[in-house]
């Protein structure tokens, strides 16, 4: 499902968890929130085994300098969206110095960078495969990790989130891809 904004309505079953969320213009916006806290939208139920995850992506930073990352979350708390209990993939992290992929809250891959940049519309695809996921930025991989001995199941009863960390972000042509339903 892909979804382009054009209505001016929030879709469906998207659910804010955090921050203050718009659509307007087109586009889906986290446009304010509480300092230093995650703006969060909940997209749909992690009822898929695996999920590809598309979006065009621009940020600007609530202080100048201080881009926040940009976070995809499966098994994400179905009230705060928090990610403690699943996987998340945060492009941009430690004010876009670092990304980092993290199970259950530890982080199981690093890298020391981040292709984020204030003001550019950046495409994201993000991609779990039951053991394995990958984020790419603007066609090029940012970070992967494996999660070979202890995969976690996805929970229908937990969300995919998409969060932005003390920053403005507008989202465009947001696209959910699973496989069908067996």
């Amino acid at each position: 499902k892909t979804w382009r904004f054009d209505d001016g309505k929030l879709p469906e079953g998207f659910k804010v968890a955090g921050g203050k969320w718009e659509v307007r213009d087109g586009k889906l916006r986290a446009y304010d929130g509480e300092p230093d806290q995650y703006r969060t939208m909940l997209l749909a139920p992690c009822q898929w085994p695996m999920v590809r995850i598309a979006f065009d992506v621009s940020l600007q930073p609530r202080i100048p300098g201080r881009l926040g990352d940009v976070c995809v979350s499966l098994n994400a708390d179905p009230e705060t969206g928090k990610f403690d209990k699943g996987y998340a993939v945060l492009v941009g992290q430690y004010w876009n110095q670092a990304s980092v992929c993290y199970r259950l809250f530890i982080p199981i891959a690093r890298t020391e960078s981040s292709p984020l940049k204030a003001g550019e519309t950046h495409h994201m695809v993000f991609e779990f495969t039951g053991n394995h996921l990958r984020q790419w930025a603007d066609d090029r991989v940012v970070i992967e990790a494996w999660d070979r001995e202890h995969p976690l199941a996805m929970d229908p009863a937990r969300a995919i989130g998409l969060s932005v960390y003390d920053t403005a972000m507008v989202i465009d042509n947001l696209t959910i891809q699973a496989p069908a339903k067996q």
